[in-house]
């Protein structure tokens, strides 16, 4: 019996735009940083090779990190300045029928996040769309990022794995660590329709391409 839901965050609960990434070049250029053209592209393209293979995140080492990959010279409080920013990369506002959905899973199960980001941020970008107050819990990578399995055991908190679904858009990340993690109830986020190309891999995992289709799941 499903007693938990545990939902990654971007693209799954929160829609992430192509735009939120200029962020990073609005702080370049406070910071006076020298820019190349499409700098923060590199930028955004090295923060996701630094999340490949990660038991966890930490500031320092992902400027350490990014600074090497391209060689560059930013600032030890680049990520700070980041995260910082990141709260407001949100829509207005959640759709009603995401809202609506949300209330409904709250109604009957218990709800968490597990992001594979730093949590604060995170925690400001759900209280800004007012979805924050649904969840119990939100885990985040400064401990343990997702595939790991401590990741997904955490997130379980005092249930059973077999008592817990993950509903994510990262077949891999998502979904697959998650299956093996334990957790049998498995929901992936089509957002790409990709459905029939990852056919062989979806055998026994529900697919949504839209929120309110969990209310069909649970």
């Amino acid at each position: 019996m499903i007693k938990r839901l545990i939902f990654d965050i971007d693209n799954t609960l929160i829609t992430w735009k192509e735009e939120y990434d200029i962020v990073l070049d609005q702080i370049l250029e406070e910071i006076h940083y020298p820019r190349t053209k499409n700098l923060y592209h590199e930028i955004n393209d090295a923060e996701v090779e630094y999340e490949e293979n990660r038991k966890n995140f930490d500031k320092k080492e992902m400027v350490n990190y990014i600074n090497q990959k391209l060689n560059l010279t930013l600032p030890q409080n680049f990520v700070d300045l980041w995260l910082e920013k990141l709260p407001y990369c949100v829509p207005e506002q959640l759709e009603k029928e995401d809202y609506e959905t949300l209330t409904y899973l709250n109604d009957k199960y218990e709800l968490v996040a597990l992001t594979n980001w730093f949590i604060e941020p995170q925690i400001e970008r759900m209280k800004k769309l007012n979805i924050f107050k649904f969840f119990k819990e939100i885990y985040g990578a400064e401990k343990y990022a997702k595939p790991l399995k401590e990741s997904f055991i955490q997130a379980a908190g005092k249930y059973k794995m077999t008592e817990c679904a993950m509903i994510g858009d990262n077949l891999q990340t998502d979904i697959i660590g998650a299956k093996k993690a334990g957790i049998e109830k498995l929901v992936w986020k089509d957002n790409h329709g990709k459905k029939e190309e990852y056919q062989e891999k979806l055998q026994g995992i529900d697919v949504i391409t839209k929120l309110s289709d969990l209310k069909q799941i649970f």
